[in-house]
């Protein structure tokens, strides 16, 4: 009698542990995805700076309920003009992305997401999915799920993780992760080519502990202590600007930069005397001000109007 109670003690702990089901959509983390150029000078990254995304809200669409997401943009720290390569900071404030909406059906362990132009959903992830399963991206390649097998990613939890082939020469195949979504990022096509298209960088937790990543987290941001210092007693006012606007600091002042969102460099200014700076020229518009002095560079945000 007792050998019979322990087995079946077995049996039930085996089959509750296969069951447990690591949520998709999960408020806690952060999802930070490259963006690959062939022939760029410093791969894998290209003229388009990488993006940290996480979830922001919630929206119902034919009664349904979607989730919209976030970005917060990167910052290229170089001084420009310069490539978009390492050391990056990342703002603080992020913006809504209307186009990526997703909703989770835990039961089902299936991720859809909702395309903006079309009006329709798709089957984005099956976590789910069994050995020679077919997932269809509409008219995007069609993908074979061809391996599945257990990982365990550094927050300690064991979820399956999906390999499969695809339809399309040149690629690479890919891969998906229960809970953490594919190699292109949380709502790319979980695909990448080589040295091409949106590559999966980190997902972290929102207090930066890393959850998964091929490589290091950081090495992306490498040096930012040295360079960027968010802590330093810098104000720009008014915020949001219409024409002018003034900076109130100690630190002494070499070089003022305004970066577009993607980085670039679109204006620069020696400093001189002056306390006022005129952005009229600039469209409405999210922009960064670099301002570099003799020990640090510190970069915030404005909104032009």
């Amino acid at each position: 009698m007792k050998k019979i109670l322990f087995i079946c003690l077995i049996i039930i702990s085996t089959n509750s542990f296969s069951q447990s089901y690591h949520k998709f959509l999960d408020s806690n983390v952060f999802w930070d995805v490259g963006y690959a150029e062939m022939g760029y000078i410093c791969q894998p990254y290209g003229s388009t700076l990488p993006s940290r995304f996480s979830i922001s809200g919630d929206t119902t669409i034919n009664l349904m309920t979607y989730t919209f997401f976030k970005s917060y943009s990167y910052i290229n720290l170089n001084v420009q003009p310069a490539p978009n390569c390492p050391p990056f900071a990342i703002d603080t404030i992020p913006y809504q992305i209307n186009t990526a909406i997703m909703r989770e059906d835990t039961s089902l362990k299936k991720v859809y997401k909702y395309d903006v132009s079309s009006q329709q959903e798709l089957l984005w992830y099956d976590f789910n999915a069994q050995q020679g399963d077919t997932l269809f991206y509409g008219s995007n390649p069609y993908f074979i799920v061809d391996t599945i097998y257990n990982i365990i990613t550094l927050d300690g939890k064991t979820r399956k993780y999906f390999e499969y082939n695809n339809n399309m020469g040149g690629g690479l195949g890919g891969y998906y992760i229960e809970g953490l979504g594919g190699r292109g990022g949380p709502f790319s096509i979980p695909l990448s080519y080589f040295e091409a298209g949106s590559w999966l960088m980190c997902i972290s937790d929102t207090n930066q502990n890393t959850i998964y990543s091929q490589n290091s987290c950081y090495s992306f941001i490498t040096g930012i202590d040295n360079k960027f210092i968010e802590t330093s007693n810098i104000s720009i006012n008014p915020n949001p600007v219409s024409d002018y606007f003034t900076i109130d600091t100690e630190i002494d002042i070499n070089e003022i930069n305004i970066l577009d969102i993607s980085g670039k460099s679109i204006k620069s200014i020696i400093q001189t005397s002056t306390k006022a700076f005129s952005v009229s020229d600039l469209p409405s518009g999210i922009y960064f001000v670099k301002v570099i002095g003799k020990k640090h560079t510190i970069i915030r945000k404005i909104i032009k109007q």
